[in-house]
């Protein structure tokens, strides 16, 4: 990568492009920033960072102002560069990464991270989606499930983050058409990666807005946006009287929200997901809208399950064992007893004896 790269003007900035209002309720920074894994955009040609979502600039220490324009060997992000050349190399060959492992350098501290990438056209220029997966925690469990048993072998999630999205004001009418366009094809291509979406409703009319990626996950048609009251429906039985105060306290007072919890689609599977809400005021302060993101999180449920459920066995094998020790020197002991009384040497020697 080109190490000289200038600052982007701000003309040709996808952080303010992305500012942008999708489809008059969504906004993209609200779903690249609700991302758990650090995100950022480079142009191929140059290297140079384009955009950076929170979580990246959480995992780095950084400040926005002065990653963008940067280049990666610039900010000494690889701890390995020839990791670097062959992520590149498959990256130009493949057309894309997925699950490309290498050490970073996040904070001064080496990790372990899982990288993925994929080529995007983003205002007529060639670009590069980036998504960074910090694997250390999930690595540091597996050697602890290992070293105990040798039999555990699972992923653990990584903890995941929202931050509040920031609207730009794009002034110049044609720029705000371009970065429209340029909005819609990058939220798709966010939203697959992490099956993450958006949502808004309005509460003048309680008129309720999903992205294609939200209804997918409930099983729905693309383009399907229900009533509230349909809305609120799809969450489990036992999950209805939770959503609807947290939402209720978010509409009425303004209160954000971040939950766990299920959904059953409309055909008939139970998801976890991750539901985030945010209000926006108007300039009286009213709260008019409730907006946020949604995402299916049901592949970290089901690993940390899988986890739970082994180390639970684990902890049965381990009673079983102690207690049959136990009723084996006991047997022992009467053995000895009964050897006594009859006159004969003990045939096992006591715990003392032992050690």
């Amino acid at each position: 990568m080109k190490r000289n790269a200038q600052k982007t003007t701000s003309g040709n900035d996808p952080g303010r492009a992305a500012g942008t209002s999708l489809n008059a309720g969504l906004d993209y920074r609200t779903i690249f920033n609700a991302a758990s894994n650090g995100m950022a955009f480079t142009e191929f040609s140059s290297g140079r960072i384009l955009d950076v979502n929170d979580a990246w600039l959480r995992a780095t220490g950084m400040v926005r102002e002065n990653a963008i324009g940067m280049v990666a060997c610039e900010l000494g992000l690889w701890a390995d560069q020839a990791e670097r050349k062959a992520c590149y190399a498959e990256l130009e060959s493949k057309g894309r990464v997925v699950d490309f492992e290498a050490r970073l350098l996040m904070k001064s501290a080496e990790l372990p991270h899982m990288i993925s990438a994929q080529f995007v056209e983003m205002g007529g220029m060639h670009c590069v989606l980036w998504e960074f997966r910090d694997i250390a925690e999930q690595q540091r469990t597996n050697e602890a499930l290992t070293k105990s048993e040798g039999q555990v072998k699972s992923l653990l999630a990584a903890s995941e983050q929202s931050r509040r999205a920031l609207l730009s004001i794009l002034q110049d009418e044609q720029l705000a058409k371009e970065a429209l366009r340029a909005g819609n094809a990058l939220l798709q291509i966010a939203s697959r990666i992490g099956r993450l979406g958006g949502w808004s409703v309005q509460l003048a009319d309680n008129r309720v807005l999903w992205s294609d990626e939200v209804a997918s996950i409930h099983d729905m048609p693309v383009g399907y946006s229900p009533s509230l009251e349909e809305g609120m429906n799809f969450y489990a039985p036992e999950w209805r009287a939770r959503i609807s105060a947290v939402f209720g306290a978010c509409a009425r007072e303004g209160h954000a929200y971040d939950e766990e919890l299920e959904i059953i689609s409309a055909q008939g599977r139970r998801i976890w997901v991750r539901a985030i809400g945010e209000a926006v005021r108007d300039e009286a302060g009213t709260v008019t809208q409730v907006q946020g993101a949604f995402q299916d999180i049901s592949d970290r449920k089901r690993a940390e399950e899988k986890i739970k459920s082994q180390l639970e066995e684990l902890q049965r094998w381990q009673d079983v064992m102690l207690g049959r020790e136990d009723r084996v020197q006991e047997l022992k002991r009467e053995v000895n007893k009964l050897c006594q009384r009859i006159g004969e040497t003990a045939r096992y020697p006591s715990q003392e004896e032992q050690q």
